[in-house]
């Protein structure tokens, strides 16, 4: 979706919304995730400028702030295991050219956020996953390979030949809790749960 349309419209599967109620409901609901996303406690607190791919890999899942610019380098990073991550700086975020993100142990595409408050950009040929929120502007190197969203509602999303592939979540399954009433000595309940 988007507001004024590019000079050659890209090649979607799925429905282009320009301008429409439906592209404004997308923007409310982004701004609901970014505000939700943002107000996770942060894990693992990172200072000053940091390069993902130098930290101890595998990164595991949890939430990631970062002072200043978040990037990625050619070491790629790689996230293990199934949870939530998110990535969030009050910098741009950057990956260099031919940079990996790469998902192991259970770990998916759906469950990755990144936030970042300036603007996005990913080199060219690079594999990256997740949603990216980010307002600033997202630009998108030549030959990217992408699996999730890139979501810049009242910013700019800029693109080459690339591929983005909204990956294949499931929503999560809702128990309902319930508080079975007392029982007398001796007595009998039937439950009924459902799904």
């Amino acid at each position: 979706g988007y507001t004024t349309g590019p000079a050659t419209a890209p090649t979607v599967n799925g429905t282009t919304h320009i301008n429409n109620g439906t592209y404004t409901q997308a923007g409310a609901d982004q701004g609901t995730a970014l505000a939700a996303l943002n107000a996770q406690t942060c894990d693992f607190p990172f200072g000053s400028a940091t390069d993902l791919s130098l930290l101890s890999q595998p990164l595991t899942p949890g939430v990631y702030c970062v002072t200043g610019v978040m990037s990625i380098g050619t070491g790629g990073i790689s996230l293990n295991g199934a949870g939530t991550y998110i990535f969030r700086s009050t910098g741009a975020l950057n990956t260099v050219a031919n940079s990996v993100v790469t998902l192991t142990g259970g770990a998916s595409a759906c469950d990755v956020f990144w936030t970042p408050s300036a603007a996005t950009t990913l080199g060219a040929n690079s594999t990256f996953v997740g949603t990216d929120i980010d307002n600033a502007g997202i630009t998108i190197g030549s030959t990217v390979n992408w699996t999730g969203r890139a979501l810049a509602f009242g910013g700019t999303v800029s693109t080459d030949v690339d591929t983005i592939s909204v990956p294949p979540c499931v929503p999560p399954t809702v128990l309902k809790s319930f508080s079975p009433n007392p029982i007398a000595a001796g007595g009998t309940s039937t439950l009924t749960i459902t799904l």
